[in-house]
């Protein structure tokens, strides 16, 4: 093979000028524009963090904090306040701000971190440089989608939750002036998104975020849990929730532990049976409780004793004395009793004769509890440990107190509501001493104190006690 034919084979040499140049460190290299572009990013990230944490603040965050920081001259709980009156449209606010970082962060990160990987994957030889830069642009999705998910999301989230107060008062001046700037795009996502929603029966953000009595409840108890209410606290509440569904005939006085006094007797009769007694009112009868004529208060039968008169005429004496019915509800009857300035009223049955009387201490007791004075000191509680387990009860306690003494209760039949009436219903006659019921999986309800037609005392013990 001559010299001539060899060189014809051989490829050209290129002048050193055009020959391709292995990537280096060296100081060719122009950062600025990329320096440029990783500080922009960065700016984005933390832009992205603060609409993410305001997001989760501004829901976290308590109104009646805020509106007591405004009280006191806060300019920032005010504006903190305005953006959570109105969260549905400061949500959308942070979600336009989220959205437009993010895609802003995409298209001017990765390309910036793109060009440092293949710098710094650059190949000696030209023809790596494709895998160089499909490796690149790998490696720069992974990172930006990092700084993304870390740094502006699930940081500033957490940080948001736990101190939703702070974080809500430091982004809510940037969060307004970004309001203000984006008002028309934002206005228009949500006018938007509620032609979208109109045909479907989805109510408003405020409406949403709404929490029933049982949410409520639910809360009270995760406060009690962590030490931020205490358990009186969440016991006042708790009745609270309670008192509107409770009806007279759970808190009455039963007609058969009723004490009356009769208009017919004689007076000096009546002064032993208050003495005896010991209540400072009492219900005025005819004859018997079908036939309320009033309420007599001690005070007003003793002043004309004390004046000396011959004769007391208990009627001109008695003061009115309000009827209601037994399904009416406790709040309604505390309206009442507010109204009338009356502290008892007689409880008419469906068949409208008395079943008994409920007084404003019972009502207030629903509230705060038992309340004793000095001459309730032979009263005992109607839920009392007893000695070897369980319970001694008043036979007149509600079925829902009941029902919180075990952990499995029971479903109460229809139209019963005291332990007396339970045992009633499921023995299907009156009760006698020593006769058992079972209540949930592991306890029975005994009748321990029988006189007559009258349940005096049942106890809740373990089954096969």
């Amino acid at each position: 093979m001559s010299a001539s034919r060899a060189s014809s084979r051989r490829p050209p040499r290129l002048p050193p000028s055009e020959r391709p140049k292995r990537m280096t460190s060296g100081a060719s290299h122009d950062w600025l524009p990329t320096a440029a572009a990783i500080a922009g990013a960065l700016l984005l990230v933390l832009a992205n963090a603060l609409f993410v944490a305001a997001e989760f603040a501004l829901v976290r965050v308590r109104p009646g904090r805020l509106r007591e920081l405004s009280a006191k001259g806060s300019r920032r709980a005010a504006r903190a306040l305005h953006l959570v009156e109105h969260l549905d449209q400061a949500l959308s606010v942070c979600q336009v701000g989220i959205t437009l970082a993010s895609l802003a962060l995409g298209w001017l990160g990765e390309p910036a971190f793109a060009s440092i990987f293949e710098f710094l994957l650059g190949p000696a030889e030209p023809w790596l440089g494709t895998v160089a830069l499909s490796a690149s642009l790998g490696l720069s999705f992974l990172f930006i989608t990092f700084l993304h998910v870390v740094l502006g999301e699930l940081v500033p989230k957490t940080v948001a939750i736990v101190l939703a107060e702070k974080v809500a008062l430091g982004v809510s001046l940037p969060l307004r002036l970004f309001w203000i700037a984006s008002w028309p795009l934002v206005a228009l996502l949500n006018f938007s998104a509620r032609q979208i929603l109109r045909p479907f029966p989805i109510g408003d953000v405020e409406e949403a975020e709404a929490h029933g009595r049982e949410e409520l409840r639910q809360i009270l108890r995760r406060s009690l849990k962590q030490g931020r209410l205490g358990a009186i606290d969440v016991a006042l509440l708790d009745n609270i929730f309670r008192f509107a569904n409770r009806r007279v005939r759970e808190i009455m006085v039963p007609r058969a532990r009723v004490v009356a006094l009769d208009a017919g007797k004689p007076v000096a009769e009546l002064l032993e049976r208050i003495r005896e007694e010991g209540f400072s009112r009492y219900p005025l009868v005819e004859g018997d409780l079908d036939n309320v004529i009033g309420m007599i208060h001690v005070k007003d039968l003793l002043q004309p004793l004390i004046a000396g008169e011959s004769r007391v005429d208990l009627r001109r004496l008695a003061r009115p004395c309000p009827v209601v019915p037994e399904t009416l509800t406790a709040d309604r009857l505390l309206r009442t009793f507010q109204q009338s300035r009356a502290h008892l009223a007689a409880v008419a049955d469906e068949y409208g004769g008395t079943a008994g009387i409920v007084t404003l201490e019972d009502v207030l007791e629903e509230l705060v509890g038992e309340l004793r004075d000095e001459f309730d000191l032979g009263e005992q509680d109607p839920i009392r440990p007893r000695s070897g387990g369980g319970w001694v009860l008043d036979p007149l306690l509600p079925l829902d107190r009941l029902a919180e003494l075990v952990p499995e209760p029971p479903p109460a039949p229809p139209g019963v509501h005291t332990v007396a009436g339970l045992m009633q219903e499921r023995l299907g006659r009156l009760p006698r001493a020593g006769d058992r019921i079972p209540f949930g999986p592991g306890h029975e309800l005994v009748a321990t104190v029988v006189q007559g037609t009258n349940l005096l005392r049942a106890e809740l013990v373990p089954r096969g006690d």
